[in-house]
């Protein structure tokens, strides 16, 4: 057991693969067996995960918790075999071995008190935090609303939407291409959600820092709360480094900002508190 930059506990060990799923594209579900993080993860909180054991790639990368079991005492998380890491990632079958390292960074502020409409954006593998986010809520036994927004590039890109829904969340799907869902971005549904003036929604939105910016942009002027989720890249993932550093502000003065770290004063922000 270790502790991060802010004296929370985390577990850092080599676990084996409980099981592999490909989903669709190059997008990749695995379980691993880690008792200890399935028993204290939040929805919104990440893991460093390391493939190989030897220094290629030399650091971990960052995956957002997908889902977690407490009676197989097992997560999950979603990954996109596109780079070095992801590609050995998809290499491994159960059994296999990986160093991983959790949990980590800041929840979603999901307390009955932040609104009274759950509304959950993501864009393309931003979707990876918010099964775990919905079923918290169910868990709970939260009677609030719950919709999922969700934009990618073509419909083998949109990947468990079938689970949402047996979580009892509402789904609208964009698509770049229009294979699936109406044709277009995930803010288009965002921008006509919001127009038909619901009641104390709350944005919890991840995905590409483009969409973030722009799906921001769009919750200030519809007055809406708004919680992002960064997808800066996080090397030690514990405010060692120093390496993923943001500006948020500290009140309306040009002045009254300072400089922090996403991994532990993040990944989730304030939307309006993050200075572009």
């Amino acid at each position: 057991m270790t502790q991060d930059a802010a004296g929370a506990s985390k577990f850092s060990r080599r676990v084996a693969i409980a099981g592999t799923q490909h989903l669709g594209g190059a997008i990749h579900l695995l379980r691993v067996r880690f008792p200890e993080i399935a028993a204290s993860a939040l929805p919104g909180q990440f893991v460093e995960v390391k493939a190989s054991e030897g220094s290629d790639p030399l650091l971990p990368r960052p995956f957002s918790v997908n889902q977690v079991d407490a009676h197989r005492q097992t997560f999950a998380f979603l990954y996109e075999a596109l780079g070095c890491s992801t590609r050995q990632m998809a290499q491994k079958a159960a059994g296999d071995e990986l160093l991983v390292t959790g949990p980590l960074g800041k929840p979603y502020p999901l307390e009955p008190d932040v609104c009274d409409e759950v509304v959950f954006v993501a864009g393309g593998l931003g979707i990876a935090s918010f099964l775990f986010a919905a079923q918290t809520l169910k868990e709970r036994g939260d009677p609030r609303p719950v919709r999922l927004l969700y934009g990618a590039r073509s419909a083998e890109s949109i990947v468990l939407t079938g689970e949402f829904e047996r979580l009892g969340v509402r789904c609208e799907v964009a698509t770049d291409d229009g294979s699936l869902g109406e044709k277009g971005l995930v803010t288009g549904l965002l921008e006509r959600y919001l127009a038909s003036d619901p009641r104390n929604p709350a944005l919890y939105v991840c995905g590409p820092a483009p969409m973030l910016k722009a799906a921001a942009g769009i919750a200030e002027a519809r007055g809406a709360r708004c919680f992002l989720s960064l997808e800066t890249y996080m090397g030690c993932g514990m405010g060692v480094c120093v390496g993923c550093t943001i500006k948020m502000k500290t009140g309306d003065g040009p002045d009254d900002f300072e400089y922090q770290r996403a991994c532990v004063d993040g990944p989730v922000v304030d939307a309006a508190r993050l200075i572009w």
